[in-house]
């Protein structure tokens, strides 16, 4: 299910969210393991990358939706475990404001990092589930046509 750099990865579906200064790419993406979903935080000066198998995006929509929908002193740290991978969920807070950094780590590949800002209304967080929730209609539609 990783994401590798080898030729027999199609991409099936690009979406691009901009929260403040961060852009966030969300690739679904299927090779001969099955399809997951890559999504990626640029900055101007890093890129960070968490490789989510198709099974979890739902889950990662629902935690999401959580965060969205949960008074800050009562939003708790997540832990999602997917396959070999388990993925972690922690709310903080800086200068700049809230954000919520979801950290991926497996056997076979190194800690990865991404951190997405609260925002406002239907910024940051938000709009975040709101393109998971996308993603997931539209798997959902290219699998029933058999996609």
């Amino acid at each position: 299910m990783e994401g590798g750099s080898g030729g027999s990865d199609v991409e099936l579906l690009c979406k691009t969210l901009q929260v403040e200064h961060k852009l966030f790419y969300f690739d679904l993406k299927e090779n001969p393991r099955g399809r997951y979903l890559k999504i990626s935080e640029k900055t101007s000066a890093t890129r960070s990358t968490i490789i989510v198998p198709d099974t979890g995006v739902v889950w990662f929509h629902q935690i999401f939706s959580y965060f969205v929908n949960t008074v800050e002193e009562e939003a708790g740290s997540k832990e999602l475990q997917l396959d070999t991978k388990v993925f972690y969920f922690d709310v903080g807070e800086n200068k700049r404001g809230r954000f919520l950094k979801i950290s991926e780590a497996s056997a076979n590949r190194n800690r990865s990092t991404i951190i997405v800002p609260a925002g406002g209304t239907q910024e940051g967080w938000a709009a975040f589930r709101d393109i998971l929730a996308q993603i997931i209609l539209s798997n959902q539609m290219m699998l029933a046509l058999g996609l």
